[in-house]
């Protein structure tokens, strides 16, 4: 039979279970956001620091690029990438770890960044944030090295552009391996600690709950030690809770009521027992002497008239008694 320990305790876990996962729901999706906003906050800082290499040379886009210093868009092992396009699509510039591949090319939105997942040209889970960007131009009054930057690459503005406006778009890509198992650890960190407080939690409940229910216990052993031979014993907790104040007063009464009830039968089934004795001994008299002289029978009639009176007496007693 299910107890009302076992009630309490299964439905305030299974409540805590639920209120718990859905705070630490809330609490992994608000931690998931900020990572991915830190994410694509470093994702957008990288991306405009490239678009600081590109300068416009009257109707020439200019972006002077040293691999040396970025050795992450050449081909290896977790390469970024990075395309310079025109609004109407024409490539100026490609990392080398792009190859023959290209990054989605999105409407632009001017003055804000679209940032999207993405699956990067190796096949891994990325983030790609794209840029419409206004090259800004070159100042012409500083002296200008006619080489040049030995990387840097020239490309001209098509005519249908209009120089001065937002007319490259800049995609950047990068693995987001790293957002993945930083998620993961924060998921899992957060599943341990739901498990572990509720480990502590039904451990708390259940000294809590042995605590609470021991005057129950208490009062349990005490009524089962209880029957006709023990009738002088009342229930007497050594701590009683409001609750089972009036429970264990209404019990006391009653065991109090049973026991006067019982002295009163034992005192009644005496008497009647002191009371019957005399005529039965009478009968039995009787019934000997009739069996002794049934010859006689002025003897019988006296002895059935013995027996006469002796009933009347024991119908009066038996009417008193009731």
């Amino acid at each position: 039979m299910r107890t009302i320990r076992e009630y309490l305790r299964t439905r305030v876990l299974l409540g805590s279970a639920v209120i718990l996962a859905a705070g630490f729901v809330v609490l992994a999706l608000a931690m998931r956001r900020l990572d991915i906003q830190e994410f694509d906050e470093r994702l957008e800082d990288e991306a405009r620091l490239l678009a600081s290499l590109m300068e416009r040379e009257g109707r020439t886009i200019k972006i002077e690029l040293d691999h040396e210093y970025w050795p992450e868009f050449q081909a290896g092992a977790v390469p970024a990438y990075f395309q310079f396009r025109f609004v109407d699509g024409s490539v100026i510039l490609r990392s080398e770890s792009l190859q023959d591949g290209d990054l989605p090319l999105l409407p632009p939105v001017p003055g804000k960044p679209v940032i999207i997942n993405s699956r990067l040209p190796d096949g891994r889970r990325g983030r790609f944030v794209q840029l419409a960007l206004a090259p800004h131009m070159r100042e012409t009054h500083a002296e200008i090295n006619e080489a040049g930057h030995p990387d840097a690459c020239h490309v001209p503005i098509p005519g249908s552009l209009q120089a001065d406006s937002e007319i490259v778009v800049l995609g950047f890509a990068r693995s987001r391996e790293e957002l993945d198992a930083l998620l993961l650890t924060v998921y899992l960190t957060l599943a341990g600690m739901a498990l572990l407080i509720l480990g502590l939690i039904a451990i708390l409940l259940r000294r809590v709950l042995r605590r609470g229910f021991q005057s129950v216990e208490e009062m349990n052993a005490q009524i089962r030690g209880l029957g006709p031979e023990a009738m002088h014993r009342r229930v007497n907790l050594s701590a009683v809770p409001g609750e089972l104040d009036a429970v264990v007063s209404s019990l006391n009464r009653l065991l109090d009521k049973l026991e006067t009830s019982l002295q009163h039968e034992r005192r009644f089934t005496g008497d009647v027992a002191h009371e019957l004795r005399t005529p039965v001994a009478e009968f039995r008299a009787a019934c000997e002497v009739g069996a002794k002289w049934a010859n006689d029978p002025a003897l019988v009639e006296r002895r059935f008239a013995n027996l006469r009176e002796s009933a009347a007496n024991m119908e009066r007693m038996l009417n008193d008694l009731l």
